[in-house]
C-alpha cells in the first residue's frame, strides 16, 4: 500500500465503478487500499463537486462582463449612427442634384 496517492490517483480510484462493472472490494484490491480509503475520497469528490456547483460566479467577472457589453452596445450604436448620417448624405445629395440648372 502506497503511503500517498497523487489527487489523479485517487480520481482514477473514484470514478472506476462508473466506467467499469467491479466491485468496491476489487477496486480497492486492484488499488492496495483499504475500502474505507475509497468510501473517504468519493465523500470528498462529491463534497468538492457539491461545493464547486454551489459556487456564484465573482462579481468583479460579472462587472467586467457589463463593461465589455456597454463597450460593444456604445460602437455599435457610433456605426449605427455613422450609417444613418451616411444615408442622409447620400440622400441629400442625390436629391439636390436633380434640382441644378
Amino acid at each position: 500500500m502506497k503511503s500517498k496517492y497523487s489527487a489523479e490517483e485517487k480520481f482514477q480510484v473514484v470514478m472506476e465503478p462508473f466506467t467499469e462493472n467491479v466491485t468496491q472490494a476489487e477496486i480497492c484490491r486492484r488499488h492496495g487500499i483499504y475500502p474505507v480509503q475509497q468510501t473517504k475520497w468519493r465523500g470528498r469528490f462529491i463534497l468538492g463537486g457539491r461545493t464547486t456547483l454551489a459556487q456564484r460566479r465573482n462579481s468583479d467577472s460579472r462587472d467586467e462582463d457589463i463593461h465589455d457589453l456597454k463597450k460593444i452596445i456604445g460602437d455599435q450604436c457610433c456605426l449605427f449612427f455613422s450609417l444613418f448620417l451616411l444615408f442622409l448624405f447620400v440622400k441629400i445629395i442625390s436629391n439636390t442634384s436633380r434640382y441644378q440648372y
